[in-house]
């Protein structure tokens, strides 16, 4: 049953199911805001006996009542599944027919905690049903139209391995279009980023081809792009607060290891968690190509399985990021794979969806409470360093005025988390 929160409703439910002959049990009382959800088993002596006690208490139209027949559903796996939605639209309402259509197909809940202040994310540990149609059922509710919904099978509690792409995800920016910029290409480097969308190119061909139109770029433009790079919003909290609950965070790119590693360093993730590409330099100058391995779609899925081997983190409690179609492999291979601010291929794709440029909400993801976030850090109005080697010791302004980067912290955050 769903409706007003009101006093007395509940016990007088109960009193009406025993005075029908009935004894109510596994009884699940919850309120969200103005919202009452309550649920119990009986064992009928007769079919419609519960029925027939509840339609006799003519409760109004404003509660929803539907009884359905448990039969079988022992037998079902009791396995828990994490259910976290959250957006400003977030309203008791939804949250009520979250509760009463899950319910309806044979979901149970262990239990239902606000992450928010203001309400605006909620995680639901529900089990009873699978994790695919906890996804069609809640997708599909008007009531959580522009609310963003993420899945985790399982509700596996510990350590968590939480894997970021860097463009237009972990940074604001297009590294390489920022490089042909300074080698006066960017127009074409963007035809072949268009090619590459139309299907004409795989990665590995548009990334070839786009490293080419930065030869000759002399190699203290790494240190000028660095300076123009927009940190997305939400990134210093989410990362120092996941690492505070002893998470291990990784980068794994399709850009360049040339500002990739610094990033690293400067927001204290481990370089033996990170892989992007490189771009090779002779003599102080690019020769337009790249050294080692590619890391295309395929390798972002691989470095996130030796990521969590490397981590001793199982796959289950593993978290993809990223916001293009390279990113799929990644997202599809994570425990729980999330599309942010992500083109539509890849939000229709992905399991699970973070809308806003803003970071904050993966901690909703991974469970953790607004009331535990780390503190934000004031803007650093110190200069950004000039070479790789100043980044250990001073602090980068960035020119994203919603993410101040923090105060440099050592690259090794491991020790506490062993």
């Amino acid at each position: 049953m769903t409706g007003p929160n009101l006093p007395m409703v509940p016990s007088t439910v109960v009193k009406a199911l025993t005075d029908a002959g009935l004894t109510p049990a596994g009884i699940n009382h919850m309120a969200v805001g103005d919202r009452l959800m309550f649920s119990l088993q009986v064992e009928e002596p007769a079919a419609g006996t519960a029925q027939g006690a509840l339609d006799r208490l003519a409760l109004g139209p404003e509660f929803t009542i539907s009884v359905s027949d448990a039969a079988g559903t022992e037998q079902r796996p009791v396995e828990r599944h994490r259910l976290t939605v959250f957006g400003d639209q977030l309203s008791s309402a939804g949250v009520a027919a979250i509760t009463g259509q899950l319910a309806g197909s044979g979901g149970q809940f262990d239990r239902i905690q606000s992450l928010a202040a203001n309400n605006a994310a909620y995680q639901l540990d529900v089990s009873g049903v699978d994790p695919a149609t906890i996804r069609r059922i809640v997708r599909g509710l008007p009531e959580l139209d522009g609310v963003d919904v993420a899945v985790q099978p399982g509700a596996p509690s510990g350590r968590h391995l939480i894997v970021l792409d860097v463009d237009q995800t972990f940074i604001q920016n297009e590294v390489i279009e920022l490089l042909a910029d300074e080698a006066g290409t960017v127009d074409r480097v963007k035809e072949v980023t268009a090619r590459a969308m139309a299907g004409e190119l795989d990665f590995e061909e548009s990334l070839h081809e786009r490293v080419a139109l930065l030869e000759g770029l002399d190699e203290g433009a790494f240190d000028r792009v660095y300076d123009k790079i927009a940190l997305t919003p939400g990134v210093p909290v989410m990362v120092m607060t996941a690492q505070e609950h002893g998470d291990q965070i990784g980068l794994i790119s399709g850009g360049f290891t040339q500002i990739t590693d610094r990033l690293a360093a400067e927001y204290g993730i481990n370089a033996a968690y990170t892989a992007a590409n490189t771009l090779e330099v002779v003599d102080g100058k690019l020769t337009g190509r790249v050294t080692g391995e590619v890391i295309d779609r395929a390798a972002k899925a691989r470095k996130l399985r030796e990521f969590a081997e490397r981590a001793n983190i199982p796959m289950d409690r593993t978290i993809a990021i990223g916001d293009g179609a390279n990113d799929l492999d990644m997202i599809d291979a994570a425990a729980v794979g999330i599309a942010f601010h992500a083109k539509p291929i890849v939000r229709d794709a992905a399991p699970a969806t973070i809308t806003p440029r803003d970071m904050t909400p993966v901690l909703y993801v991974r469970g953790i409470p607004q009331h535990n976030h780390a503190p934000t850090t004031p803007t650093q109005t110190t200069p950004a360093p000039s070479s790789a080697a100043a980044t250990a010791s001073t602090t980068a302004n960035t020119t994203a005025p919603a993410a101040a980067r923090p105060p440099l912290r050592p690259a090794d955050r491991t020790t506490h988390q062993r």
